[in-house]
């Protein structure tokens, strides 16, 4: 039977992504292509596409021996690396509001699980959750829309909470996410709030303007400090 060989353009893709997402969730994980197929649910076609590119790049090394042959990740700091120079928040779509009233965010937060709309911290106000460091920098939210649906659930949202579209920077910003297949996936409760993992929280911060990065790197070290750092720290579904 001929085999297909699929061509992956970009590895840090939505789809393609979750490979390498499980593979910096247990960087010491002695894996084969059907297992982190079932495991991520996707294609075992898709899975040896991203090992292929991986592995001609450096990131895998495969261990061969037969029926218990395996593959391993190498250098995952390097990895990482890799797939911030490929990213920005920008990526995602954003529309912004602002609002001064008090406890705004806990209030959308009601509204969206009575309409069943899953959502996620990220940028500062994840962070602040997870390790706060930069302060009143405004609040993002991952939403669970459709592109087709989202003009009509933002503007529910607008006319509920009496948003005003700002003339300049906003300070609540909704966002559809461009990693649609692992971010509400991924997200966990911390004090009553959804918010992304700590890899997508890294990631959507780097390169954010002004002092994302700062916020960014923070995070990561005392992410470190208490256990669970960014490569290898954080359980997967």
């Amino acid at each position: 039977m001929l085999i297909k060989t699929r061509i992956v353009q970009n590895i840090f893709s939505d789809k393609s992504s979750l490979v390498v997402r499980a593979l910096l969730a247990n960087p010491k994980h002695r894996w084969t292509i059907p297992e982190l197929s079932q495991k991520e649910k996707i294609s075992t076609g898709l899975v040896m596409a991203v090992f292929k590119v991986l592995q001609e790049e450096g990131f895998l090394e495969r261990y061969p021996a037969g029926r218990f042959s395996y593959t391993r990740l190498r250098d995952p700091e390097k990895l990482l690396a890799k797939w911030v120079h490929h990213y920005r928040f920008s990526q995602n779509r954003q529309v912004q509001f602002y609002s001064e009233q008090k406890g705004l965010l806990a209030k959308i937060r009601k509204y969206l699980m009575e309409e069943c709309i899953p959502y996620a911290l990220t940028l500062f106000s994840g962070a602040a959750l997870v390790a706060p460091y930069v302060r009143d920098q405004g609040n993002a939210l991952y939403i669970g829309v459709s592109e087709e649906d989202a003009e009509g659930a933002l503007w529910k949202i607008q006319s509920r909470f009496s948003l005003i579209p700002p003339k300049a920077g906003g300070n609540i910003c909704f966002t559809l996410p461009f990693y649609k297949s692992s971010v509400f996936r991924d997200a966990r409760a911390i004090r009553g709030f959804q918010v992304v993992s700590n890899l997508h929280l890294y990631l959507d911060l780097i390169n954010y303007p002004m002092v994302g990065a700062e916020q960014a790197e923070w995070l990561k070290a005392r992410l470190k400090e208490k256990g669970t750092p960014i490569i290898g720290g954080e359980k997967q579904p």
